[in-house]
């Protein structure tokens, strides 16, 4: 779903043995990834070899590694 509510997420979290925050953490990674998605194809592959290194030399593909959303 585009949007889940505070109490889904929380029953969400609830169900996984999770904390509300880090359910709330992935839809949020999981938007900024759509995103990036959508960004990447309008790109021809050079850009997108451009793009991913840029990915790469700031950390998102380390396990820990976050999107900023910009």
């Amino acid at each position: 779903p585009k949007i889940i509510d505070p109490s889904r997420r929380t029953r969400i979290a609830t169900g996984a043995g999770v904390h509300a925050s880090e359910v709330h953490d992935l839809v949020k990674q999981f938007d900024a990834m759509r995103q990036l998605r959508v960004d990447l194809a309008g790109k021809g592959s050079g850009e997108r070899m451009k793009m991913a290194r840029t990915l790469q030399d700031s950390g998102m593909f380390h396990p820990n590694g976050r999107l900023s959303k910009t």
